[in-house]
């Protein structure tokens, strides 16, 4: 190495100290800055994502076994034979005027067990569903007070109009329970 070069070598070297000397103060308190928010972003951000997915995960497998207590409700309501057994009490209270009659059916305290375990979580489910799983239930709880031992419908004998409205509800539910299912199955389809 000659004079020439050691000479070059030392202006860059005074150049870049010059550089170097005038850096801004405050860099250090922008890089610290900086990493804090990229730290915090790199901590968030995926907690965020996993809770979203647990959310969903947890939302789905309500709903899931909602309606699937919604669809055994039905498959037991048509294997029973409750409402046909209702059609011909009205029918055959409305073709003698003035005649009563009784219907008793035994049911289970906690018959909607899932629906009932779940109460505090049915926020959860989507309320394009939500509204129509609550007034299922509820139809069908009304009817059920009505024809358990003890209920207006099986204790006393009743004329036409109190089993053609325990009737209607029973179709009405029925109804219901079958919109759910389509509505569930047309949502699980379009999640695949």
């Amino acid at each position: 190495m000659n004079l020439d070069d050691l000479q070059k070598i030392v202006q860059i070297l005074q150049s870049v100290k010059a550089l170097v000397g005038q850096q801004n103060p405050w860099i250090p308190v922008y890089a610290a800055i900086g990493g804090a928010l990229v730290g915090a972003v790199a901590a968030i951000v995926p907690n965020m994502l996993i809770e979203r997915f647990r959310e969903r995960r947890a939302t789905k497998a309500l709903t899931d076994a909602i309606v699937c207590e919604v669809s055994a409700l039905l498959t037991i309501i048509k294997h029973r034979r409750y409402v046909e057994t209702m059609e011909q009490i009205v029918e055959t209270l409305s073709s003698t005027p003035g005649s009563t009659r009784q219907f008793e059916v035994t049911i289970s305290y906690d018959y909607f067990k899932i629906y009932h375990a779940n109460l505090e979580r049915i926020d959860l489910i989507d309320h394009s569903i939500r509204v129509k799983v609550v007034t299922f239930y509820q139809l069908l709880e009304a009817v059920i007070h009505d024809v358990k031992p003890g209920g207006p419908l099986a204790s006393q004998p009743r004329t036409v109009d109190p089993f053609a409205e325990a009737l209607s509800i029973v179709k009405l539910a029925i109804e219901l329970g079958h919109e759910i299912e389509r509505i569930w199955s047309g949502e699980a389809a379009n999640a695949v």
